[in-house]
């Protein structure tokens, strides 16, 4: 969905402005994440609709936050994040991550339509 890549870019602008703890802000501090100009397409009142459903979906799912957060906030590829994935959490990585952030959107798409 573009409208969370759009998300990931506010976000990444506006930390400060998130609803919950950012685990990746210190990545983007140590420069392990490259910062792209400025400009996103996503009004603050949507983004901030979305952060709240992101909020939601770390109480509902820590895994599936993790894995949201590290695709659409920190950019890493599926790939990248199934080569970081512990073997004990996640059987057959690369497909569990790609179905675990389907369902992460699928949640909040959700609570978007239902508080929409």
């Amino acid at each position: 969905m573009n409208e969370f890549h759009e998300y990931g870019k506010w976000a990444r602008h506006n930390p400060d402005r998130l609803g919950y703890p950012s685990p990746w802000l210190e990545m983007i501090m140590r420069d392990n994440v490259p910062s792209e100009p400025l400009s996103y397409t996503i009004t603050d009142d949507r983004a901030m609709m979305i952060d709240k459903a992101v909020c939601k979906l770390a109480k509902y799912s820590l895994l599936q936050y993790q894995i949201f957060c590290m695709y659409y906030l920190a950019r890493l590829s599926e790939r990248n994040i199934a080569q970081m994935a512990d073997e004990r959490i996640l059987k057959n990585k690369r497909n569990r991550v790609k179905i675990e952030l389907e369902k992460a959107c699928a949640f909040i798409a959700g609570v978007l339509e239902v508080e929409s």
